[in-house]
């Protein structure tokens, strides 16, 4: 059968219509994104709202875009892209002229220095694909494709590539953090453990190596957006830009479209939206701290999401000591970082 056909579990029912398939995956999405915060997480929500409305400092890195920043945006766009939730193919951008395009960036610059988004700029239409040899008749065997507006994808690379070029000149981004990272390459990560693992089997006595990896589930969907905005807030992104990201993540709505049946809205609570040119960025901001719990003879090497920590020592008790160690310090720091 194929899989657009097959029927669908949840919860012990059985879904066979589209419209039902498409509100059982539009349910599943929005739990995955709904998080319970603890009394001081709380706390560290009010305080972000605080943050929020304190004065800010006009900075130059907050002054209004340039035309040449929105064509330069603009360029980068597929011209093959899909068309998001306003109906706004990426075609359709790169054949506005220069009036057009100053009256965009004009609305551009009125939504950054305001910290506001249209409510469409903030819908997804999500269709779900199903996974290399994954049952059809699972939720969690469909990955989500999100369709966003191309017209606010067009101010988030704009947006981010000022916050990217702030972070790399700041030093913001976590040395050992090489995914998104120009320079940076998954290869490096590669060479930095297997040296270290070489090099301890060169040493007299040689050296054993533990080497953890780390996987966080659904990672985008789990982001705690108050603690994204007061990590980034604590390494000294200016206000403007944490406005309107804070704009950008809030009331996000989505629907599932399963064979062109259209589901019912949700709102998603927490959580990066998927197919968001900024998302990456600010996974690496969310993530930027966690290298701070582990201890200073563990190595790590981050790619993005994915973590590996090692260390290297004579002792003939390592491996045990190490992975209890180092489970003990992550288990205890994950509800924080999720």
């Amino acid at each position: 059968m194929p899989p657009n056909e097959a029927m669908i579990l949840d919860d012990g029912r059985t879904i066979s219509s589209d419209v039902g398939k498409a509100n059982a995956f539009m349910s599943h999405y929005a739990a995955v994104s709904r998080l319970t915060f603890s009394k001081e997480e709380r706390a560290r929500n009010r305080e972000c709202k605080v943050m929020l409305k304190s004065p800010s400092v006009d900075t130059e890195a907050g002054s209004d875009f340039t035309i040449s920043e929105l064509n330069t945006a603009i360029a980068k766009m597929r011209t093959k892209g899909a068309a998001g939730p306003d109906d706004i193919p990426p075609t359709f951008l790169k054949a506005l002229g220069p009036f057009a395009r100053s009256l965009l960036l004009h609305i551009f610059n009125t939504s950054f220095r305001e910290g506001f988004c249209a409510q469409v700029w903030q819908n997804a239409i999500i269709m779900p694909l199903l996974k290399m040899g994954k049952p059809a008749s699972q939720l969690a065997s469909f990955r989500p494709v999100s369709l966003t507006s191309c017209v606010v994808k067009t101010l988030e690379r704009m947006i981010a590539n000022r916050l990217y070029f702030l972070a790399e000149e700041k030093g913001w981004i976590n040395v050992a953090q090489a995914g998104f990272r120009k320079r940076h390459s998954c290869e490096d990560q590669i060479l930095r453990v297997s040296q270290s693992i070489s090099d301890g089997f060169q040493c007299k006595p040689g050296k054993r190596s533990v080497l953890v990896l780390l996987d966080y589930s659904k990672a985008y969907d789990k982001v705690w957006r108050e603690e994204l905005l007061m990590s980034m807030y604590e390494v000294g992104v200016p206000a403007v830009f944490l406005r309107w990201i804070r704009g950008f993540l809030l009331n996000r709505q989505a629907r599932v479209s399963y064979n062109d049946t259209i589901g019912r809205i949700r709102r998603i609570r927490q959580g990066l939206p998927q197919g968001s040119v900024l998302s990456p960025l600010l996974f690496l901001f969310y993530i930027n701290s966690v290298s701070e719990n582990i201890p200073r003879s563990v190595n790590c090497a981050m790619y993005a999401d994915d973590v590996s920590l090692w260390a290297c020592t004579g002792a003939r008790c390592l491996q045990q000591q190490t992975f209890s160690r180092l489970s003990t310090l992550f288990r205890s720091g994950a509800r924080k970082r999720r």
